[in-house]
Order: structure tokens, then C-alpha cells, then sequence
């Protein structure tokens, strides 16, 4: 059997001026983590799965980078199964549930007037219906 034995370093210590030369070891070795096309690609599934367990559908993943200050990631999606959210965000309805469930729709929107996107370009929106 063959042993291995590995130096673990908290970031801490790796960013101190007498480490200074192992800095620019991990830098040489990992400078294009993350720079090949689509690197994204399982990030975005993972939040996609996560947002459909809450009840979102038609989700639209948009992001700006690494440029500017504003640069950042923001979704846009429709509130289909109002109850998987309502009960993600631990909020309780007791006698108005299927009131609210009946006659709302619950969307997350972009705003037109934002080029950038961060959770700052998105607002929610609740449109309430009666007949």
C-alpha cells in the first residue's frame, strides 16, 4: 500500500510576504482554472435544479463579467408551484393558502433599464387577480 502525504495551507499563511514564492508556485500551477469555454456550465445546472425544487420554472440565467464594479450573475423565472416556494422560504399561510394560491402570479423580472447583471438588476413582481 502506498501512503501519501500532502502540506495543507490556509490561505492565511499562503498570502504572507515570506511565502511569497509558494504564492507564485499555486499561481503558475492554477492560473487557467475556470478560464475555458463553458466553465460555468455545471454552476448553472446546480442552481437550475435548486430553484426547480422550489417551485421555479422558466428560469433564464444571465451574467456580466469581470470587468466593471456591477458585473455579477442574476436569474429571471416564474413562480409556478407557489407552495413549493412559500414552504422553501418558511413562510406559513393558514387560512388564505389556496386564495393565494388561486389568484396570484409571482414572476422575477429584469429590469429594462440595467445593462449590467447582479442581483440588483432583478426585481420581483406579484400581479393578484380577482373574478
Amino acid at each position: 500500500m502506498k501512503k501519501i502525504t500532502k502540506e495543507l495551507y490556509e490561505y492565511e499563511d499562503i498570502i504572507k510576504p515570506e511565502n511569497e514564492n509558494l504564492l507564485n508556485i499555486i499561481i503558475e500551477k492554477e492560473w487557467d482554472i475556470n478560464i475555458y469555454y463553458n466553465w460555468y456550465e455545471f454552476i448553472l445546472e446546480d442552481y437550475n435544479e435548486g430553484l426547480k425544487k422550489d417551485g421555479f420554472s422558466n428560469i433564464e440565467f444571465e451574467f456580466t463579467g469581470f470587468l466593471n464594479q456591477g458585473d455579477g450573475a442574476s436569474f429571471v423565472v416564474i413562480v409556478e408551484d407557489k407552495e413549493k416556494l412559500f414552504k422553501a422560504l418558511k413562510i406559513k399561510c393558514f387560512h388564505t393558502k389556496e386564495f393565494i394560491f388561486d389568484y396570484i402570479d409571482i414572476y422575477i423580472k429584469r429590469s429594462l433599464s440595467c445593462h449590467y447583471s447582479h442581483k440588483n438588476s432583478c426585481f420581483c413582481e406579484v400581479e393578484m387577480f380577482f373574478y
